[in-house]
């Protein structure tokens, strides 16, 4: 048996203080010994139970049971080292579980779809568990003290002066942007994308239903002013289109990746695996995930992306369908399509209107966690696939 798992155990049964930190963080799966496994379980059960661990309850176990734990407690351990301890077991189950898997995907007898099931196992493993993080009143003051005295805001520039008067995207955050058919929701993301990676943001962009090609041509037309209808065609003239500009944006930290068919676990691994400041995704609706319905589906991945968002600091922006229902009117967080789950999840909403009858661009900040909310006016060019802000309106 492990000396470390029999460690931990003992730490367990021992040590009051350790009792919390390793019931949260260990499980019965973590254990290579599947002896170890059930008796930890058992004493977990007696915690559930009792509210405690200790030489009583250890005292009520089946023989079997009762002899490995006292095993445990003598060992030669330091009850207070129990964390070390922790950390030793968790990566030493981590590692045979990705060997597990790894030797899976060597035998080469695997279809396409049990290779991704098992990467996408994989990445999750990984990632682990996150340390609870803890703010003593005192860590607050501290952190406040400093944070006012340097004066560095965390929010990330979006390149649209009046959006980033009113919200504060920073890491960690979840941001929605949803519109109707056509009303320009890629467009307008990809803008966002260009000019955060401008600032210097590693920006990917995960696209579920357009060619990294046809966006490419989307951002070209936006950032080099270029005709999106010769551009479509193949006929654009580059002559207009200086070396400067083809070199500033071929310096950006900004990638496409077409990502039909994965899960928010393999987002979550390609991101962290590029190191990506800001992800955005077009779009949720089609982000496969559990559920018996389109509802319970996007429940379920709304809830992953705003983990995801939180557990790794990025800031994740996702595009979303919203059902025709009033269309013509400036839409609001009912014509959400999938799920309410989106509303309570996001920490912004954006809703975009474009009303081409009259020539007039709505941008709805439609709930903002740490502001107002209320409608900025834009003007958006088709012709270069570009936005612009217009005239101060604001209401709150």
């Amino acid at each position: 048996m492990s000396e470390v798992e029999l460690a931990v155990i003992g730490c367990l049964i021992q040590n009051e203080k350790a009792q919390a930190e390793i019931l949260d963080k260990v499980k019965k799966s973590d254990f290579l010994s599947p002896e170890l496994g059930e008796l930890f379980e058992r004493l977990r059960h007696q915690w559930d139970q009792n509210g405690r661990v200790d030489a009583v309850t250890v005292a009520a176990l089946p023989q079997d049971q009762k002899v490995l734990a006292m095993q445990c407690c003598e060992a030669p351990i330091v009850y207070s080292a129990y964390a070390s301890y922790i950390k030793t077991m968790l990566d030493a189950s981590k590692g045979a579980k990705a060997q597990t898997i790894g030797l899976k995907l060597a035998t080469g007898d695997c279809t396409v779809e049990e290779i991704e099931e098992a990467v996408e196992s994989l990445s999750l493993l990984l990632a682990g568990k996150e340390e609870v993080k803890r703010f003593s009143a005192m860590d607050g003051v501290i952190w406040f003290i400093k944070a006012m005295s340097e004066g560095k805001n965390p929010a990330m520039k979006t390149g649209f002066t009046r959006l980033d008067n009113y919200t504060a995207w920073a890491p960690g955050d979840f941001v929605v942007i949803g519109g109707r058919p056509s009303s320009g929701k890629t467009a307008f993301t990809l803008q966002l994308a260009l000019q955060m990676a401008e600032s210097g943001k590693r920006v990917v962009y995960y696209s579920y239903e357009t060619s990294r090609e046809k966006l490419t041509m989307r951002a070209a037309a936006c950032d080099w002013g270029l005709d999106f209808d010769s551009v479509r065609r193949y006929s654009a003239n580059l002559d207009r289109v200086s070396r400067f500009d083809m070199d500033r944006y071929s310096k950006r930290p900004f990638e496409i990746v077409e990502a039909a068919g994965r899960g928010t676990g393999w987002l979550k691994m390609d991101a962290l695996a590029h190191k990506a400041d800001v992800v955005f995704i077009d779009y949720l609706g089609l982000i496969p995930g559990s559920g018996q319905s389109e509802y319970e589906r996007a429940t379920r991945v709304s809830k992953e992306l705003h983990t995801m968002a939180q557990s790794t600091k990025m800031l994740v922006v996702t595009l979303c369908q919203l059902n025709r229902a009033g269309a013509g009117t400036i839409p609001t967080m009912e014509n959400l399509r999938e799920s309410g789950q989106i509303e309570q999840d996001a920490d912004n909403i954006i809703l975009l209107h474009n009303d081409k009858e009259r020539n007039n661009y709505v941008v709805r900040i439609a709930k903002n966690k740490d502001g107002v909310t209320g409608d900025l006016a834009y003007m958006f060019d088709g012709s270069k696939q570009h936005f612009y802000e217009c005239e101060a309106r604001y209401d709150t």
